[in-house]
């Protein structure tokens, strides 16, 4: 068995779901009152 990461350099991932779509939903917040949030900090990415 290994590791492999995916995603890196995005912050807290929150929640992930599969869409309708069969893509990966996956949520970031760095807004939890640690560090200082910036403008585009928060995302949705979609993976496929």
């Amino acid at each position: 068995a290994g590791v492999e990461t995916v995603l890196s350099g995005f912050g807290r991932l929150r929640e992930v779901q599969v869409g309708l779509d069969g893509a990966l939903y996956v949520t970031t917040s760095n807004r939890d009152g640690r560090g200082r949030p910036r403008s585009g900090d928060d995302k949705v990415l979609r993976l496929l």
